[in-house]
């Protein structure tokens, strides 16, 4: 086994379909998935604990076999690895998991480094990694910080009409083009490679941006893109 998950923080169906990045997409059909939950922890611990989100393929892992107390496929145990980014899912995944915590802004560069070794030193494996930059207000690079922008955002969930949902839409389709692209170096070296999102964003539905939980429930917030690659 040695399967690659990619978890693209808060990335919506639609907004992924619209994105250029080629270098995810070539891996294979885009499925439109349906999280498990609105925001990052019922999601991500779904999906760590064999659940993807639902769609149209069901499900690849019977979920009790990385519920174990040592992750078994296929009765061998595999190395299993978080590599995470969000401080929500901080101690948050099943204890057979060996996390690797990025405290840090702009982690995916170095997320990527790390993950590359561990494939390099394990002949099996089983990789989840959770990569942020795609999460609001899209700050994907140091570049893209704008105080501006999130002060955008604050003032349409407070109820003013600005550009806000058009510039939430195009600041998350640049950073899925920006991880598309890091993370091809990774993409060949596992047999399977998992691409999907724990939850989508509002982008102006019910007048907000974003997915705090105390947000109107909205269906974009349950749309995900979901690809499932195998050598």
């Amino acid at each position: 086994m040695r399967d690659l998950l990619i978890i693209l923080d808060s990335v919506r169906y639609d907004r992924f379909m619209e994105a250029y990045a080629p270098e995810l997409k070539r891996l294979g059909k885009v499925h439109k998935a349906y999280s498990h939950g609105t925001w990052t922890r019922p999601s991500v611990v779904s999906i760590l604990s064999g659940y993807l989100p639902q769609s149209e393929i069901g499900q690849l892992y019977k979920p009790s076999w990385i519920m174990l107390d040592k992750v078994m496929f296929h009765n061998r145990e595999v190395p299993a690895y978080f590599l995470n980014a969000n401080a929500w899912m901080h101690g948050m995944a099943p204890s057979n998991y060996v996390e690797k915590w990025y405290p840090k802004p702009y982690s995916a560069g170095k997320m990527i480094y790390d993950a590359k070794r561990i494939m390099e030193s394990h002949s099996e494996f089983f990789i989840a990694m959770l990569l942020v930059e795609t999460h609001g207000p899209y700050d994907y690079k140091p570049s893209k910080r704008d105080p501006k922008v999130q002060k955008l955002f604050k003032d349409y969930n407070n109820g003013e009409d600005n550009e806000a949902p058009l510039v939430a839409a195009e600041r998350q389709r640049e950073a899925i083009s920006y991880l598309s692209l890091l993370l091809e170096p990774l993409l060949s070296i596992p047999d399977r490679v998992i691409v999907t999102s724990d939850h989508g964003d509002l982008m102006g539905e019910k007048h907000r941006i974003g997915h705090d939980p105390t947000f109107p429930f909205h269906p974009k917030l349950l749309e995900v893109p979901l690809i499932v690659s195998e050598r």
